[in-house]
C-alpha cells in the first residue's frame, strides 16, 4: 500500500487525484514534515524502516493524513450549497404577498394624500379595472400558466426571504412552488377588495416575525454552535460544516423539522462512496451540533434524530488509542531504556525525559517536544512549571491549550529542575535541543512500546499517557475545571484563572494528588553543557541537510521529467 523499496529503505509513495486542488511543486505537511509534491504529481518521501510490516503501518498513517489534507485544501475551494426548502418557498410566497399589499397601500396612502392637496393623483380613484383579467384562471393548465410568468420574481423572492440563490431550473421545483400560485391569487383577491372599498390588512413580513425568527436554519445552527464554542480548532469548525451542509442538502427541510429518517438515509447514502469510520465521523460531527442546540431549547421539545444512529463496525478516532493500565506502565517505564540505545533522531534525554512529562502533565507530543527554554521557569512560590504557548517549533491546537502547568512533585524528585538548569547553562534556545521533528521521538517510543510488551490490539505510543492522566485526574477526584486546565480542555463555564499563572498555587495543590501506587521510577541520566550544546549543533546540521536535499530534488526535477516508477 503506497510502498517503494529503494535500497534497504521503503519509502511513501502516492499521486494525487487528477482533480486534486493540491498542485505539483507545492509544500504539504504531514505529521510536522514539509514535503514536496513533485511534478508528477506524487508525494513520495522515505519512511525510515527496513521492516517492511513497520513501513505499512507507517504509510497507512500517512495516507489517511494526506487525504485529511486533501479533503481540507477541497473545502477550501467549495462551499456546500445549502438547500431550498418547503419553509424557504413559503416564506418567500408569503414575502412577496405581503410585499405587493404593501407597495399598493403605501401608494394608496400617497395618492390620497396628492389628491388632498389638489395634486394629481398617481394611483386611479375607482380602479374598476377587473382585476382576474390579468392572470390565466384557476386551473391546473392556468396555474402551471401563472407559475411561468412569475419566473423572474421568484428567485428574487426567494433570495430576499432566505438568502439562498435559487441554483439550477425553476422546472426542477414542480409543485414544490404551488405556494407562489395561491400567494399571487390571494394578492389579487386583496388588490380587488381594496378597489371596492373593503379593508384589507396588509400581511406582515415574515422576515420580520418573531416566531420566524425562532427557527434556526442550518446556517443559523452553525453559527450558534460556534458562538458558543470559539475555541474550536479550524480543522473542527471545517468537518462541522461540511458535515451539516451535506445534511441539509440531502434532507431538504430545516433542522426543526429533521426526522429520524433523513439521518438513517443519509447515512446509507454516504456508506454508498465513503469509509464507514468517515461515515461515523460527519454522523458525530452533525450530531454534536444538533444536539447542543436541543439542549439549549432552539429546536423546540422535541427527539434528538440522532439518538441510536451508528455505523456499525465502524470505530471513532479515539477508539483506536488507549491510556496505559498500571501493569502496562511498570513494564514501560520501569527501567527507563539506557541512553546507548536511543537515536540522535528521537533526540537522546528527550526520549527519556517527555513520556515522564507527558505521564504527570497530560500535555501532547508536539507541545512537550516543541518546548522553548523560556517556557520552563519557577515563580516567586518557588513553583516549577511549564508554558505551552505557540512558537517557531509550533503551534497550539487550541485557544485554550495555552496555559501554564506546575510540575508534578515526582517530576521535581527525579531531577527536572536539574536538567532545566543544564540547558540554560549551556545555552539552547529549545528545551530539547537534540528534537528535530517530533514524529522522530514519537515513532521511536512506539517500537519501543512493543519492544517491551508486544503487539498490542490498539495503538500505545506517547498520546497514550494523555487518557492514562486523564484517568488518573478523574480517580484522584480532580474538580473538571482543574483538570481540563491542565490539558487544555475548555471547560463550559470554568474559570479561566486556573489556566493562567495566577492559578499555580491552586493547581499545583492539586496536580500533587495525581499518583501511580506501585510505580516506581527511576532519574533520568542528566546531561552535560557540552552534550546538549552538540546535540543543538547536530539538530541545526540535519534540518540544513534535510533541507538542501529537498531543493536538489526539486531541481532535478524541475530539470528532467520523472519516469513513474511505481
Amino acid at each position: 500500500m503506497y510502498l517503494a523499496h529503494r535500497g534497504n529503505t521503503w519509502h511513501f509513495s502516492r499521486r494525487l487525484p487528477n482533480d486534486s486542488p493540491i498542485r505539483p511543486g507545492s509544500l504539504i505537511v504531514l505529521s510536522g514534515r514539509s514535503i514536496l509534491i513533485g511534478k508528477n504529481g506524487y508525494v513520495r518521501f522515505s519512511l525510515e524502516t527496513s521492516d517492511k510490516r513497520e513501513a505499512l503501518r507507517r504509510s497507512r498513517l500517512y495516507a489517511a493524513e494526506l487525504d485529511n489534507v486533501i479533503e481540507s485544501s477541497t473545502r477550501g475551494q467549495e462551499t456546500v450549497a445549502l438547500p431550498i426548502t418547503d419553509r424557504d418557498i413559503q416564506r418567500a410566497a408569503r414575502l412577496m404577498e405581503a410585499t405587493l399589499l404593501a407597495a399598493d397601500e403605501t401608494q394608496y396612502k400617497e395618492s390620497l394624500a396628492a389628491a388632498l392637496s389638489g395634486e394629481e393623483a398617481l394611483r386611479p380613484p375607482d380602479r374598476e379595472q377587473d382585476l382576474d383579467t390579468l392572470f390565466p384562471p384557476a386551473s391546473v393548465v392556468g396555474d402551471a400558466q401563472l407559475l411561468q410568468q412569475l419566473c423572474s420574481l421568484i428567485p428574487f423572492y426567494v433570495l430576499q426571504a432566505t438568502g439562498k440563490p435559487i441554483s439550477g431550473n425553476l422546472s426542477d421545483y414542480g409543485d414544490r412552488l404551488i405556494p407562489f400560485v395561491q400567494a399571487w391569487r390571494n394578492t389579487a383577491e386583496g388588490l380587488r377588495d381594496r378597489a371596492e372599498g373593503k379593508t384589507v390588512i396588509t400581511p406582515p413580513d415574515p422576515r420580520n416575525d418573531p416566531a420566524e425568527g425562532a427557527r434556526l436554519n442550518w446556517d443559523e445552527l452553525l453559527a450558534y454552535y460556534e458562538r458558543q464554542h470559539p475555541d474550536l480548532a479550524v480543522r473542527t469548525r471545517a468537518l462541522y460544516k461540511l458535515a451539516l451542509g451535506e445534511l441539509a442538502a440531502f434532507a431538504t427541510c430545516d433542522p426543526i423539522d429533521l426526522k429520524r429518517v433523513h439521518v438513517v438515509e443519509w447515512r446509507d447514502q454516504l456508506l454508498t462512496h465513503l469509509q464507514s469510520k468517515t461515515v461515523l465521523t460527519r454522523l458525530n460531527a452533525a450530531g454534536s451540533v444538533y444536539r447542543f442546540a436541543l439542549f439549549n431549547e432552539k429546536l423546540g421539545g422535541r427527539a434528538n434524530p440522532f439518538n441510536g444512529v451508528t455505523v456499525a463496525g465502524a470505530k471513532s478516532a479515539t477508539s483506536s488509542r488507549k491510556g496505559f493500565e498500571l501493569a502496562t506502565l511498570k513494564t514501560v517505564l520501569d527501567p527507563l531504556p539506557p541512553l546507548s540505545v536511543i537515536p540522535a533522531s528521537a533526540g537522546a534525554h528527550a526520549a527519556l525525559w517527555i513520556p515522564l512529562l507527558a505521564l504527570f502533565t497530560g500535555a501532547r507530543r508536539g507541545e512537550l517536544a516543541g518546548l522553548m527554554l523560556d517556557e520552563v521557569g519557577q515563580d516567586e512560590n518557588g513553583i516549577w512549571y511549564l508554558h505551552f504557548r505557540p512558537n517557531a517549533l509550533r503551534k497550539l491546537k487550541t485557544g485554550v491549550s495555552e496555559r501554564f502547568v506546575p510540575l508534578h512533585k515526582e517530576l521535581v524528585a527525579l531531577g527536572f529542575p536539574e536538567y532545566i538548569k543544564v540547558a540554560k547553562s549551556a545555552g539552547v534556545s529549545q528545551l530539547f535541543p537534540g528534537i528535530a521533528n517530533p514524529d522522530s521521538v514519537g515513532e521511536w517510543f512506539a517500537d519501543f512500546v512493543r519492544s517491551r510488551i508486544g503487539p498490542t490490539e490498539v495503538m500505545q505510543d506517547l498520546h497514550s499517557f494523555r487518557h492514562t492522566f486523564k484517568t488518573a485526574t478523574r480517580n484522584a477526584a480532580l474538580v473538571q475545571e482543574i483538570h481540563d486546565a491542565i490539558t487544555g480542555h475548555a471547560t463550559p463555564g470554568g474559570s479561566a484563572q486556573t489556566g493562567d499563572r495566577a492559578g499555580l498555587v491552586r493547581v499545583k495543590i492539586e496536580i500533587d494528588k495525581i499518583g501511580y501506587p506501585g510505580l516506581v521510577l527511576t532519574p533520568p541520566p542528566q546531561p552535560t553543557t557540552e552534550e546538549l550544546k552538540q546535540q543543538e549543533t547536530a539538530t541545526r546540521r540535519r534540518l540544513i541537510s534535510g533541507q538542501r536535499r529537498r531543493v536538489k530534488i526539486a531541481a532535478r526535477k524541475d530539470a528532467k521529467p520523472v519516469k513513474d516508477r511505481r
